[in-house]
């Protein structure tokens, strides 16, 4: 065994020369570059489909709010809108079949800040304190226009983007008519 070290040790062939050394640490540097690369790319899509989901969930969920109390509405409303807000009121019906309970519902748009989507509910009238609000959507803007909600007829029109950071929006348009079959406003507006 010493003999073979000792042969191995004397050849002038064995082991690395300097340039094979830079030669594969430059193939390595190589491999390393772009596989950090690819994770870099990787982080970046999964970062762009997380801001992508979070908005289109929250403009979503604000939508589903929106036609689930105009539809259990027995009358609703919707504000003359200024250049900073626009206000949509409603009489929603909650509880079951049988125990049915009138709560005031209101929501609110405002441009500013990024804009945003707010919510409020109460046994009487609300008052239009919205910093109080339920913050539903934020990243907000409307499709076309300056108006997210329309009233054409009986039907009321949702149409609004829910921006994801530099990305493209998503687009959320719905709309929802009263269901109800007790058509009053009580104390609500």
């Amino acid at each position: 065994m010493r003999a073979r070290f000792e042969r191995i040790q004397n050849n002038p062939q064995s082991g690395f020369s300097l340039i094979e050394l830079v030669v594969y640490s430059l193939v390595l540097a190589l491999v390393l570059a772009i596989v950090g690369g690819m994770f870099i790319s990787l982080l970046t899509t999964q970062r762009t489909v997380s801001q992508m989901n979070d908005a289109s969930t929250e403009g979503q969920l604000a939508a589903d709010s929106i036609e689930t109390g105009i539809r259990n509405s027995s009358a609703y409303t919707l504000t003359e809108p200024t250049p900073t807000s626009q206000l949509l009121k409603a009489r929603v019906a909650r509880g079951t079949n049988t125990n049915i309970i009138w709560k005031c519902a209101a929501w609110y748009y405002t441009p500013g800040d990024g804009g945003s989507i707010r919510y409020a509910e109460s046994g009487s009238a609300i008052t239009e304190n919205v910093s109080t609000w339920l913050v539903l959507a934020t990243g907000v803007k409307p499709t076309s226009g300056a108006l997210i909600w329309g009233i054409q007829g009986e039907q009321l029109t949702i149409d609004f983007e829910a921006l994801a950071g530099e990305d493209a929006p998503a687009t959320i348009s719905s709309s929802a008519v009263s269901r109800a079959e007790v058509l009053e406003s009580g104390t609500c507006f």
